[in-house]
């Protein structure tokens, strides 16, 4: 975690130390990122950067954290929904949002790549938990308000449901890191409703489940050769005295 220190400075000074360092982990990713360069374009001292973070660990963590709040968690608008449909709508929306605003940041693209990197190499691990603990505190509140519109299924414990999404986006985000700097806008709209559709047949209420289903019809009577017979020639009798 950065020192409280980070957050007393001015917003605009905030901002411009934390995107230079998104530039310099974007374009080289974490382990080639150089603290010395990202000091130099900050115009701090090395002091003055170490006064506000650990390491550059720590600096990375930070500047993960502030993209994700502000490219996917302030990207959300899914306060307003009332019912199931409209909450999985709204997650759409949400995601097509969320996407525009990657490729719409310059460093954003860079930092995904250089996170599916991180996660690869087994690297930034303090920085990857950091960034793992917030996420799964976003996707608690986003299951919690889907059971409450019964948009999610409720029978699978709110911890399992919270680790199946967190599973799905990590692996979505690893695929996401290679593509989404190429995505068309039409792209970024079927991609978008690709995901939800998965999560809904994944996470969405189990309304085709036993208790649900209606039973299946019962297959058709099988006639017994020996009332097949009997039928068959109680028909050519009856064709006989038609002739007659």
């Amino acid at each position: 975690m950065p020192r409280p220190r980070l957050d007393k400075l001015e917003p605009e000074r905030r901002r411009a130390i934390l995107a230079v360092a998104a530039e310099e982990f974007a374009e080289h990713g974490f382990e080639a990122a150089s603290y010395n360069r990202i000091i130099e374009r900050s115009g701090l001292s090395k002091g003055a950067l170490y006064y506000y973070f650990d390491d550059k660990e720590d600096l990375y963590a930070t500047v993960l954290r502030d993209a994700m709040e502000r490219l996917v968690m302030d990207a959300s608008d899914m306060g307003s929904a009332t019912d199931a449909d409209t909450f999985w709508r709204q997650y759409e929306v949400w995601y097509v949002t969320s996407l525009h605003r990657f490729q719409q940041e310059p460093s954003a693209i860079g930092l995904a790549r250089s996170l599916v990197k991180a996660l690869s190499r087994g690297t930034g691990i303090g920085a990857l938990a950091e960034l793992r603990a917030l996420a799964r505190g976003w996707v608690g509140g986003f299951i919690e308000q889907g059971q409450q519109l019964r948009a999610i299924r409720t029978d699978l414990p709110p911890d399992l449901l919270v680790q199946l999404v967190m599973s799905i986006e990590e692996g979505f985000d690893l695929w996401l890191g290679e593509h989404v700097g190429e995505m068309s806008a039409r792209d970024i709209t079927r991609t978008a409703a690709m995901l939800t559709r998965l999560y809904r047949r994944l996470i969405g209420p189990d309304d085709a489940g036993p208790a649900a289903a209606a039973p299946p019809p019962p297959p058709p009577a099988k006639r017994s050769p020996a009332k097949k017979a009997t039928r068959t020639r109680s028909g050519a009798k009856n064709a006989k005295s038609r002739k007659h």
